[in-house]
């Protein structure tokens, strides 16, 4: 079956690289043109600036596409927004497509970082003390009790890339006056945030969990790296890392796979978690809904997700 990839840049050049080598014909979804629409295994592209933000826009597109392919196709997304509305499409286009991606209430979870943490705390999982403010009042309150510099983390990190596209996977704010300021600047444009400690503690402490979870929410495959470096060096993306063996994160594997099947999920999962220096405690940061920058390197180990 052909293969439908919902963005591009370096996830979606990873997809079309991965499945491309095993033969399977590779269509692309994007909503600007990028390195990934250039891959050698890329058969055609579709560019759609709407799509990512309209429902209704993605489902007409992916019928077009479905009627011109002539048959059933698996469409993979690469971004939250994508997950989300796949999760919500499922339904609509049954015949049509196979989507690599869970039902709309365990996407939302996993998606919604806000609902997210929630759910840990509901489940006792260790996550980094985080806070949901409300209001301006909430702010003082909260910001009068943190250490700085705090993380002020976003619900929707798609959302926020796309209005604050310089600023990285959110903002830090180095006193109360700051997390006031970014406050107010994050609700003018509609965007939620949540205040949350930084682990301390260099890359190295940090580990990813990633597999594809089936119908019955069990893992079918797992893999496990470690992160050795990032960049920005304070709070970014992986730029280093290795393949370890899953036994280095027993307990925490053991975590997510009862925490992904009491949520229901089923599809793409990458989870983050990261050892906390003054505790030597592992907590989790996120679980993805969708494929990853890295999704090469585990295809390349021998566990092709």
């Amino acid at each position: 079956n052909p293969v439908i990839v919902l963005g591009g840049g370096l996830t979606g050049l990873g997809l079309a690289r991965v499945l491309g080598r095993r033969g399977i014909d590779i269509y692309l979804v994007v909503d600007k043109k990028d390195e990934a629409i250039f891959s050698k295994y890329c058969k055609k592209t579709f560019i759609a600036s709407r799509m990512r933000w309209d429902r209704e826009v993605l489902k007409n597109l992916l019928k077009m596409i479905g009627r011109s392919l002539g048959r059933r196709a698996v469409v993979y997304p690469t971004s939250d927004i994508d997950a989300l509305n796949l999760s919500e499409l499922k339904e609509d286009l049954p015949d049509d497509y196979h989507f690599v991606v869970g039902d709309k209430e365990p996407v939302e979870i996993l998606v919604n970082k806000s609902k997210f943490y929630r759910a840990l705390d509901r489940h006792r999982i260790d996550y980094p003390a985080t806070f949901f403010p409300e209001d301006l009042e909430d702010v003082q309150q909260i910001g009068a009790r943190l250490t700085y510099p705090v993380f002020i983390r976003p619900s929707i990190s798609h959302l926020f890339n796309e209005i604050f596209s310089t600023e990285g996977k959110g903002f830090f704010a180095y006193s109360l006056r700051e997390l006031t300021d970014y406050y107010q600047l994050a609700t003018r444009y509609g965007v939620e945030v949540m205040f949350q400690e930084i682990i301390p503690g260099p890359p190295s402490n940090s580990y990813q969990l990633e597999g594809y979870y089936n119908m019955e929410h069990r893992p079918t495959v797992l893999f496990a790296r470690q992160r050795l470096r990032i960049w920005p060096p304070d709070f970014g993306n992986t730029t280093l890392c290795v393949s370890i063996p899953l036994t280095k994160i027993a307990d925490e594997k053991k975590k997510v796979n009862d925490f992904i099947h009491r949520i229901g999920y089923q599809g793409l999962m990458s989870a983050e978690f990261k050892k906390d220096a003054r505790d030597g405690r592992l907590k989790f940061l996120e679980v993805n809904a969708r494929a990853w920058w890295h999704f090469w390197l585990s295809a390349k180990c021998g566990a092709d997700i």
